[in-house]
């Protein structure tokens, strides 16, 4: 499968290299050769700390987001052929996830360093204002802890916010993220997104994340240390 891992082609040059041309069967082949490199890298870098695959450029977490890119615009591409495409579980879900974006009211990350007592952070994401706000919590009080900082995300707006988190793909996310080694067990985390009905949606971990959590991370202005 031409795939070309150390230089990234556009979806588009993948249809062309890869789907155009090709029966419905052999293009599913493809999209299916596509899904089992997407599982083989999750499995390596979100189920162990110091994964080989993060070495190598593109990042990991660059290539699984090509490749996702390359399934949609395959997707796509049967549109404009007739062909039926059934969708994966995995897909489901992040549509639903996505449909659900708009109403997140709060996302609430835990994050406990084991030793290193300066490195925990406990954030709310509050998406209830015009802006979205990040508020500190100091971790060590009863109840959730005290509030210690309050500051609005004002580089992006809210919607741009909201689109960014459906480009992230966390409906793909799954619900626990342990190290196999349980000796790189050494911090836990908590993410739990709260939306405006009541409905949550959970993951955990300690010491791996999922492929894309810096982009996360980043977006929402949250610093940890070197993951």
């Amino acid at each position: 499968m031409k795939i070309r891992e150390g230089m990234l082609i556009t979806p588009a040059g993948y249809i062309a290299e890869n789907i155009r041309g090709k029966t419905r069967e052999a293009a599913l082949k493809k999209i299916e050769e596509l899904r089992d490199r997407i599982k083989q890298l999750r499995d390596a870098v979100e189920g162990e700390e110091r994964s080989d695959e993060w070495k190598w450029r593109p990042h990991a977490s660059v290539r699984i987001s090509a490749y996702y890119d390359f399934i949609e615009a395959a997707k796509e591409y049967f549109k404009t052929q007739g062909w039926e495409y059934e969708d994966t579980e995995e897909d489901i879900r992040e549509k639903e996830f996505n449909d659900m974006v708009e109403r997140i009211r709060y996302i609430d990350f835990d994050f406990l360093n084991h030793g290193f007592w300066n490195d925990d952070v406990r954030r709310r994401i509050d998406f209830g204002g015009e802006r979205v706000v990040v508020v500190t919590y100091y971790p060590y009080y009863p109840d959730g802890g005290i509030e210690y900082g309050r500051d609005t995300l004002k580089n992006m707006t809210k919607s741009e916010i909201l689109e960014e988190l459906r480009d992230i793909r966390i409906g793909r996310w799954k619900p626990e993220y342990f190290c196999i080694d349980e000796k790189e067990r050494l911090t836990d985390w908590a993410l739990t997104i709260t939306f405006t009905d009541g409905t949550e949606k959970k993951i955990i971990g300690d010491s791996c994340f999922p492929y894309n959590f810096r982009i996360f991370t980043d977006l929402l202005d949250i610093t940890l240390f070197e993951y």
